[in-house]
């Protein structure tokens, strides 16, 4: 079935254990890709992304 692509598609990862945030950094060099939310049981886990590596938003 065609389907219209989009110029930015929106991401939201929950669970920041092991396999969230392994999958994290690798939405960051993809153009078009956008996290726009973050959940994890644990806050600490959504406060250890601040310091990660991304790009600007454009």
């Amino acid at each position: 079935m065609p389907f219209e692509g989009f110029d930015t598609v929106r991401v939201a990862i929950i669970g920041l254990g092991n396999r969230g945030s392994g999958q994290l950094p690798l939405f960051f060099p993809i153009p078009g890709a956008r996290i726009t939310a973050l959940c994890d049981i644990r806050p600490e886990k959504v406060d250890h992304t601040d310091g990660m590596q991304h790009r600007d938003p454009q």
